[in-house]
């Protein structure tokens, strides 16, 4: 008969004296004295602080920055350079270089420390879970503390798969001692099976809102959200994306096993639990409320904490490396594509303001416009460090991470219901994937009637004449749908549009057409936010767009105002190396990077 905790004392009693946990060595890593932990309600608490905490701390006890890898810096790095969003902007910074041109190897620092980081983040979360996940039933207390090791172990997972592809799957403590793995990888669907399961248990065990001393903790909206990312991507990888069979590695890094509708309709299930549960509507939102100086603001689903008040290891470094430029000239390691991205954008997108600006902070602490062509920032993660009153120093900002907002969850469902549409499932609708797409355009135009129009129905259904000599044909057809490398060109003569060239075979079906405008939706939407360089891969259009931007920018090498290094995309390109230090112990390396 299972025992029922009423109580934490109870539990507490029961601690005590339940089996031990099974480790994977003789001494698991730890973060508190183990010998000393899980004894109390608080020691538990405690201990959930302290998982959370490996999102984002600055370590350096796996021999390099654990921040390399982890939300504090690297993970933005991760998603952005490389991709038509971002580029490496500092000579010296050898990480973001080897990012952006597709010359990593397996000794790179960001890539070791992203394993790292995550495995770190499992074992603490491991150390919860073999303590209070041993059959007995837990009270509402107590099963909270449970749900957020689970979440967290499912979106650690969740990041080393989508990263790596396969990886080891560990569900006990382990020693991170020497921060060697070691361990046999295990495939894509094995560890996807362990990430289900995981946050399906986790949305039943956590509240929907967090509580006011406990901002920052995951919520059911926060486990729904990251459902619906997952399932979308695995869907992706399997319908869209295109993967060698020799990068498949003889089935431990393949997708051939998702039914991808049944994953495109688990992705909608989740964002509808969100959309019914979140407590405000996305056009009531104003879309500059998430970024700073704002945080935890009313869009937000789940933010990477970070704080100046309690020592440097609590601020975080996002302001330091992608705000604008500061007076130590340390700042911006990495840069938004700059005119890549607004050739894009429509006059009058209330996003502009927060995601690219030509702008920095002088030597006075003043903020500066400059009509410099290759002085772009990010208004979003702006910060004055000079204030050092205020807690600035250039490694140590008070911003948080964006990791979830609503506005995803919207381009999510949108995406999902044109796949499940284009595959003629029952589940997919073409208005629904166009109401959920114009939802968020519709914010992003703040109740103008002229500025990013709903796109209509019938540019889905039926291709635009592109080749018409009429010029307001042209010019509408640019109201919808703007430039994207390797798909589509357009010049422009003022106002008016001239010639539109589209690649042949490129936009001749509904779903291809639609793609467009979601890629185009997400880069405005959520440039820099560490989601584009998944995106191009799971859409498949990495290479493409890789490619003609090398083109673009090679006949612009003496213009600075845009990318300078070659990006060189190859096939194995989507994943990352597995680490030397893995490697040095047998573990199996990906295709391409041997």
């Amino acid at each position: 008969m299972k025992m029922k905790i009423l109580f934490p004392m109870l539990l507490s009693a029961a601690l005590l004296t339940a089996p031990a946990c099974t480790f994977l060595d003789e001494e698991p890593e730890s973060f508190t004295t183990v010998q000393n932990m899980y004894k109390t309600y608080e020691d538990f608490e405690l201990a959930v602080d302290g998982a959370y905490s490996a999102l984002s701390s600055s370590s350096y006890t796996i021999k390099i920055d654990n921040s390399l890898g982890n939300y504090r810096y690297g993970m933005l790095a991760l998603g952005e350079c490389g991709t038509d969003e971002m580029y490496a902007a500092n000579d010296n910074r050898t990480n973001e270089i080897m990012l952006d041109t597709y010359s990593l190897t397996s000794a790179d620092n960001t890539i070791g420390a992203h394993y790292g980081a995550m495995y770190q983040v499992i074992s603490r979360a491991n150390q919860i879970i073999c303590r209070l996940d041993d059959g007995r039933e837990l009270d509402d207390t107590w099963r909270p503390l449970l749900g957020h090791a689970l979440f967290l172990r499912g979106l650690a997972y969740f990041n080393l798969v989508r990263t790596f592809g396969g990886v080891p799957l560990i569900t006990e403590p382990l020693n991170l001692g020497n921060w060697q793995i070691g361990l046999t990888r295990n495939d894509i669907q094995t560890v996807y099976t362990q990430i289900d399961s995981d946050l399906e248990r986790a949305a039943a065990m956590l509240p929907t809102e967090a509580p006011a001393d406990r901002i920052g903790r995951a919520t059911r909206l926060t486990v729904w959200a990251l459902e619906a990312r997952a399932n979308l991507h695995a869907a992706g990888m399997k319908h869209t994306a295109e993967i060698a069979e020799e990068v498949k590695l003889g089935g431990l890094n393949s997708y051939d096993w998702v039914d991808a509708a049944a994953r495109y309709a688990k992705a909608c299930e989740a964002c509808k639990l969100v959309f019914e549960t979140f407590p405000a509507q996305l056009e009531d939102i104003p879309y500059g409320s998430t970024f700073w100086p704002n945080k935890n603001g009313a869009e937000s689903i789940f933010e990477i904490q970070f704080s100046t008040d309690y020592g440097v290891n609590v601020g975080g470094m996002i302001g330091h490396a992608y705000g604008l430029l500061g007076t130590d000239n340390g700042r911006k390691w990495m840069r938004p594509t700059g005119n890549e991205y607004f050739r894009t954008l429509e006059e009058g997108d209330t996003r502009t303001e927060w995601n690219q600006v030509k702008a920095y902070w002088n030597n006075l602490g003043q903020y500066v416009m400059t009509n410099d062509s290759w002085n772009f920032g990010f208004m979003k993660y702006n910060h004055d460090y000079s204030d050092s009153a205020n807690g600035g120093t250039p490694s140590k900002t008070p911003q948080n991470y964006p990791a979830m907002r609503l506005a995803e969850v919207w381009l999510i469902y949108a995406e999902a219901q044109a796949e499940l549409a284009a595959m003629g499932d029952a589940h997919g609708s073409w208005d629904e994937a166009l109401a959920a797409l114009n939802t968020v355009r519709r914010r992003a135009r703040n109740g103008s009637t002229t500025v990013l129009q709903d796109i209509p129905a019938s540019y889905v259904t039926s291709a635009p004449d592109f080749s018409s000599n009429d010029q307001s044909v042209r010019n509408e057809i640019y109201r919808y749908l703007k430039p994207v490398a390797g798909v589509v060109t357009m010049s422009l003569n003022g106002s008016n549009v001239g010639t539109i060239n589209v690649v042949p075979g490129e936009l001749d079906t509904p779903i291809e057409r639609f793609r467009i405008f979601l890629l185009n939706e997400r880069k405005w939407e959520l440039v820099g936010e560490g989601q584009r360089w998944f995106d191009l891969v799971r859409l498949n259009y990495l290479k493409r767009i890789c490619d003609a931007l090398d083109a673009q920018f090679d006949s612009e090498m003496n213009n600075p105002n845009d990318l300078k290094k070659m990006r060189n995309v190859k096939p194995f390109h989507v994943f990352r190396p597995i680490p030397l230090r893995e490697t040095d112990l047998g573990v199996r390396q990906n295709h391409g990077y041997e």
